[in-house]
C-alpha cells in the first residue's frame, strides 16, 4: 500500500510525438531559412555601402587633384581605378541659370563620376566650381 500511494500514475502525456516533433522542426527550419536570407541580404547591403564609400573617396581625390596634377582647362578624362572602377572628369564653362553670360567672373565647373564595377548604380558624381587663374 506504501507503494501505492507515493507512484505516480501512468500517463500516455510523458512525450511528445512524431507529429509534435516534425512541425516543431518545420517551424525552426522556417525561421532559421528568414534568419539566412535576413543576413544574407544585410552583406549585399554592407558590401553595396563599402563600394559607395570607396567611390565616394575615389571621387574626392580625383576632384582635389584637379589644379595640382590636371590641369584647370576645359576637358573630358576618364579612367579606372586600382579595382576597376570607371571614372571621368568633366571641366565645362559654368553659366549662371538665367543670365545670359555677360560680366560674369570665369567660373569652370569640374564634375566627377566614379561608378563601382560590380554596382554600377551606386555611382558617386561630384560637382564643384573653380575660378579660372586664381591659385588653389
Amino acid at each position: 500500500m506504501y507503494n501505492e500511494i507515493w507512484r505516480s500514475p501512468i500517463s500516455r502525456n510523458d512525450g511528445f510525438s512524431l507529429v509534435e516533433a516534425l512541425v516543431a522542426l518545420s517551424i525552426l527550419a522556417g525561421v532559421a531559412s528568414v534568419a539566412l536570407m535576413v543576413v544574407g541580404s544585410n552583406g549585399e547591403r554592407g558590401e553595396r555601402a563599402t563600394a559607395r564609400l570607396r567611390a565616394t573617396l575615389a571621387a574626392e581625390a580625383i576632384l582635389n587633384r584637379v589644379g595640382l596634377d590636371v590641369a584647370l582647362k576645359l576637358q573630358d578624362l576618364g579612367g579606372r581605378l586600382a579595382d576597376d572602377s570607371a571614372w571621368t572628369l568633366r571641366i565645362f564653362p559654368y553659366v549662371e541659370p538665367g543670365l545670359d553670360g555677360g560680366g560674369q567672373a570665369a567660373l569652370l565647373q569640374v564634375e566627377v563620376r566614379v561608378a563601382p564595377k560590380r554596382w554600377p548604380s551606386e555611382a558617386v558624381e561630384l560637382k564643384t566650381l573653380r575660378l579660372v587663374g586664381v591659385p588653389l
